[in-house]
């Protein structure tokens, strides 16, 4: 992808159907656990108030700006919401850049966002996303409307991840580091594929224990692996073209890209 995304939002919200007969599995049960993931979400919220509260006061008075900033995010039907985040750059700090890949080393990282984004605790606003029905805990990360159209075109299967909730943590996000290039979306794509096909209770508790093991800085993959969730996905060779194009989602619509139709879906770009 080239440093800068070109703004294109509204490039990708024509709505498409699929062929009924598309080969490919949503598990049941990230379809029924919204109730559940609410309720939780609320009194973790309540627990972690003073934490957040403290975190609020250090943000405010190391930099200016908010403590807590939206942006706005895709998620389940591609449908966009605001997700909540506390601040971790300095203000305004896509004002000149706009959307890219996050570098190695970002100077426009704030001191006390190295801590937070170290910590995983600037994901912490993100459960009123969850109260609101908006994000779950487990499932692929929600990315921005902006870059979607650009991935779309670069990484086949790309909407197969909106026919279900985005989620604070997932399978990918343990495995996996941030999004740094198009193979990187692709590893990632085919990890978020595997949790909508086979998502269980079993599976969200042992990622969430993993989550929380990374953010108290342990990383080793002994860790995912004795939880046996460890994961080191190859890049698909039918992944690698992106001359190939899906759409996907038969329980609903999604936003489709305007470059390419439901009948260009072949069997062979499905994530399974």
């Amino acid at each position: 992808m080239a440093a800068h995304i070109s703004n294109a939002t509204t490039q990708h919200e024509a709505l498409a159907s699929p062929p009924p007969s598309m080969p490919y599995r949503t598990s049941r049960y990230v379809l029924r656990n919204n109730l559940p993931s609410r309720l939780m979400a609320l009194a973790l919220l309540i627990s972690v108030a003073p934490v957040l509260l403290v975190m609020i006061v250090l943000i405010r008075a190391t930099s200016r700006g908010p403590a807590i900033y939206s942006q706005w995010r895709s998620g389940h039907h591609g449908r966009r919401f605001k997700l909540y985040k506390l601040r971790t750059m300095q203000q305004n700090a896509e004002a000149h850049s706009g959307a890219i890949w996050a570098p190695a080393t970002d100077h426009r990282v704030t001191i006390i966002g190295r801590v937070l984004r170290r910590l995983h605790l600037d994901e912490l606003p993100q459960l009123w996303n969850v109260i609101r029905g908006e994000m779950v805990f487990v499932g692929p990360r929600p990315e921005r409307p902006e870059i979607i159209p650009d991935l779309i075109e670069n990484v086949p299967g790309y909407l197969r991840r909106l026919a279900v909730k985005p989620g604070i943590t997932g399978l990918a996000q343990i495995n996996l580091p941030a999004d740094s290039d198009y193979n990187s979306v692709r590893r990632k794509l085919v990890l978020d594929c595997e949790y909508i096909a086979h998502a269980n209770l079993c599976l969200d508790f042992r990622i969430v224990l993993c989550t929380l093991a990374k953010a108290a800085g342990i990383h080793s993959s002994r860790i995912r692996a004795l939880l046996r969730v460890h994961r080191n996905p190859p890049l698909r060779p039918y992944l690698a073209h992106p001359s190939h194009h899906t759409a996907l989602e038969n329980n609903g619509p999604v936003i489709a890209h305007p470059a390419f139709t439901s009948s260009d879906v072949t069997a062979h770009d499905v994530c399974l």
